[in-house]
């Protein structure tokens, strides 16, 4: 979704959080608040449209640290 440029809202856990940076290229909200993640994706559906390019963009960049090959290459650096 990231890739695509696609709004993201997502709660703040590990794994998240490497992808996520809040504000950046979306929005975190704490687990289990609902009314955070409401107001999230409320605020996300509000950007304006330089800020919602400024996510897309940001999205699109971000994703490619996490392609296959991006990970891949990471993964063989680690295994020698």
């Amino acid at each position: 979704a990231m890739g695509c440029g696609l709004p993201v809202v997502a709660s703040d856990v590990k794994g998240h959080r490497e992808l996520i940076e809040n504000k950046v290229n979306g929005f975190l909200y704490s687990a289990g608040d609902e009314i955070k993640l409401i107001e999230d994706i409320e605020n996300q559906y509000r950007l304006d449209n330089i800020m919602r390019e400024w996510h897309i963009e940001n999205n699109v960049i971000k994703s490619k640290e996490f392609t296959l090959s991006a990970v891949f290459e990471k993964i063989m650096l680690i295994l020698g």
